[in-house]
């Protein structure tokens, strides 16, 4: 397991970039401008 750090990860490229890499067992250390959206985040990666 390797350690994935994705800048910009709020919507778009970053964001299922931060998936893919989660789904494949990848910790994601996952940064974003808005903090706020982090909650939608969390939910997506519960789901």
């Amino acid at each position: 397991m390797k350690n994935v750090l994705i800048t910009g990860e709020s919507r778009g490229i970053g964001r299922e970039t931060a998936l893919a890499f989660g789904r494949a067992g990848h910790n994601v250390f996952a940064t974003m401008r808005s903090p706020n959206k982090a909650a939608d985040y969390r939910q997506q990666i519960k789901d």
